[in-house]
């Protein structure tokens, strides 16, 4: 078991037997067409040295059938709707998660819709807190988080040329040093609120990402505990609008991860 106090949210939500229901539904099923791009991650959000919430994030790169969605959604209606319109290309993917955030357990999916989809829906899409103007060229994505009580509906902005990058490192004040191994921005916008998330390439360096993650979260040991309880190392980091919360991610692509003292295991 988890010992570190820092990581009491990390382990009552590994203790969650509504988490560990979901991970098994997951271990279950065909995940698609697997390649080195099959991701699943495991984030946490860090605010005043401390994590705040938990979430586990899925990949799954092939069509769902109605009958298989109660395994990971309250409801299908919202998810049918855009897997229309889900972009079928090497880099894009169904994704379903788990989260808890204010003692809650919410299920999520998210998807990155086709080039078509900003033609026809690019009005609903239009960003309203975005420091710059939006490249129609860049893809969009749109995520439905269910809780107990309401559902949050998230757009996100995928920034992958480099005007569109270059801009938003200016415009958001980001350190230059942080474009070493930048695969694309994920900008995302919710309620009032707003993220950015420098996603790295695969293959990008550890100990470069190490020391961007340390500094982003201004030397917080939650990184080196995660490290030591469960072995896992930070593959990227966002940022809230407010810029106190910031999410980490850990890749568990290559090594999946088993809790055995949790009766987990991520395959």
């Amino acid at each position: 078991m988890i010992k570190a106090t820092k990581l009491s949210e990390l382990d009552i939500f590994l203790k969650n037997n509504e988490v560990k229901a979901f991970i098994d539904n997951i271990n279950t099923i065909s995940r698609g067409k697997k390649h080195k791009k099959l991701s699943t991650l495991l984030g946490v959000n860090i605010d005043s040295n401390k994590i705040i919430s938990v979430k586990l994030y899925f990949e799954i790169y092939r069509l769902f059938l109605k009958s298989e969605i109660i395994k990971f959604l309250p409801t299908s209606e919202d998810f049918f709707r855009y897997q229309l319109y889900w972009n079928k290309s090497i880099d894009s993917s169904l994704c379903f998660g788990i989260k808890k955030i204010n003692n809650e357990i919410i299920r999520y999916f998210h998807i990155k819709l086709d080039p078509c989809f900003n033609k026809k829906f690019t009005k609903d899409f239009t960003p309203k807190f975005l420091k710059q103007s939006f490249n129609d060229n860049n893809h969009i994505g749109i995520s439905y988080e269910y809780g107990k009580k309401q559902t949050k509906i998230k757009r996100y902005y995928y920034l992958k040329d480099d005007k569109s990058i270059n801009d938003f490192f200016v415009n958001y004040n980001i350190n230059p040093d942080n474009l070493i191994d930048l695969d694309h921005i994920e900008y995302t916008e919710f309620d009032t609120e707003s993220k950015y998330i420098l996603v790295k390439k695969f293959n990008a360096n550890k100990q470069h990402i190490y020391k961007e993650v340390k500094t982003a979260v201004q030397e917080n040991n939650c990184i080196d505990l995660i490290k030591k309880e469960l072995n896992l190392d930070p593959c990227f980091y966002g940022k809230y609008n407010d810029a106190a919360i910031t999410s980490v991610y850990f890749s568990l692509t290559r090594t999946g991860l088993a809790l055995p003292d949790y009766n987990i295991n991520i395959i």
